[in-house]
């Protein structure tokens, strides 16, 4: 299966403060990974997940054909800030914001992770993004799955003879579905200095 995703990260900077599950990021500081929906409470000044969506903030992911985006909602007494501003009822947060909840400090980063290897049954006949012509089915097919927009692109490698081989993510960097920056390992968009 060709599963390329991208999962919305929240760094806390005083992860004592907080009862979430953390991961170890291999760029530095722990982060804890959001799924596709959150509600966060502060709970005697412990930043926690809470199912009764009482004095909570609503975080969800939601995605279109050119990626995800980080949906957050407030219906709280709580004071709420993003990038040190006032927050609104509703908020779209990108890579690099801060989010303050009451005195907790989070900083919002992107984990990609990208797919290359066969193509599935239901990438077969898509256009490749670059080239344009469709996903084959083919023993020596390899592709490139932009975790941005989950499309296909031809990835073939050394393995495949020249005059065979088409190597689209090679050629201009970016993907031709949504011009997102083609990655090839899994990482974080940002990594912030804690």
């Amino acid at each position: 299966m060709s599963n390329s995703t991208q999962q919305y990260c929240l760094f806390p900077e005083n992860d004592s403060e907080v009862q979430l599950a953390l991961e170890a990021s291999p760029q530095g500081p722990e982060y804890f990974a959001l799924p596709d929906l959150e509600r966060l409470a502060v709970n005697e000044g412990q930043l926690m997940r809470t199912n009764n969506g009482a004095a909570a903030i609503l975080l969800e992911t939601i995605r279109n054909k050119t990626g995800a985006k980080l949906l957050m909602a407030t219906d709280t007494d709580l004071r709420v800030t993003v990038n040190g501003l006032q927050a609104n009822r509703i908020n779209i947060l990108k890579t690099g914001d801060v989010v303050g909840i009451d005195e907790h400090v989070l900083h919002v980063s992107l984990l990609n992770r990208p797919y290359s290897g066969p193509p599935a049954e239901d990438q077969l006949g898509v256009p490749c993004g670059y080239c344009r012509l469709p996903i084959a089915d083919d023993a020596n097919m390899r592709i490139y799955v932009c975790p941005t927009c989950r499309q296909p692109t031809h990835d073939h490698g050394e393995d495949v003879p020249g005059e065979d081989r088409l190597e689209c993510t090679k050629m201009s960097g970016r993907c031709g579905h949504c011009d997102a920056e083609i990655v090839h390992s899994e990482g974080l968009t940002h990594v912030p200095e804690l």
